[in-house]
């Protein structure tokens, strides 16, 4: 387990050994969404599924925020906000597929207390052989602008001239700069059915 030393005394009532065991990627984060600490299983998915420039993406001191898709970013400052005024679960599925592979997580947000921030754990439910057809890319999901619009969960390509959404692998791997992020119908009504109001439960205080 990676820990910011500083971060450590927030986190003193927290099972960190359980933590580290977890086949569940969990990480930590302040209050200003800046990661702080993660087990063993968050740097090794991240590895194996192709993170470039982890330490400065994604591990300690990198920010939540700045990964976040624009088209999702006010949907999780709200949760959150919530989360932290009310001190309540924040919980969400989302979708974490490979070229090969389609997974579907289960996040769950646990704000600490005093508003120092959160525990964030990650929960695979799903994680069956992709079925979807493959495509190849092409001027078809290209729109007037010369931009690719890319669903920023599922990650398919919007089709423009058939207006649907396309499974193109190779995007998996493809830095284009004319790739502008969205969120397909499919996604945003099975998983962010509006992006305003998120699932939450309010933690039980032990006296």
């Amino acid at each position: 387990m990676k820990l910011c030393e500083k971060f450590a005394s927030f986190l003193e009532e927290i099972d960190l050994k359980s933590i580290e065991n977890s086949n569940d990627c969990i990480y930590f984060l302040d209050s200003d969404f800046f990661v702080r600490g993660y087990n063993s299983a968050y740097y090794n998915f991240a590895m194996a599924n192709g993170a470039t420039d982890f330490n400065k993406s994604l591990g300690i001191g990198s920010n939540l925020l700045n990964s976040l898709p624009k088209a999702l970013k006010s949907y999780f400052l709200n949760a959150f906000a919530i989360a932290k005024e009310n001190q309540t679960i924040f919980s969400h599925d989302f979708e974490c597929s490979s070229i090969d592979t389609y997974r579907l997580y289960h996040q769950t947000a646990y704000p600490l207390p005093n508003n120092k921030g959160f525990v964030i754990t990650n929960h695979c439910f799903i994680n069956n052989h992709r079925e979807d057809k493959a495509v190849a890319l092409s001027e078809q999901h290209v729109d007037s602008n010369n931009l690719i619009i890319q669903c920023c969960g599922c990650q398919k390509l919007k089709n423009q001239k058939y207006l649907r959404w396309d499974w193109v692998p190779s995007m998996l791997s493809n830095d284009k700069a004319n790739v502008s992020h969205s969120i397909c119908h499919n996604y945003k009504s099975h998983l962010y059915p509006t992006e305003t109001k998120a699932k939450t439960k309010t933690i039980s205080k032990t006296s």
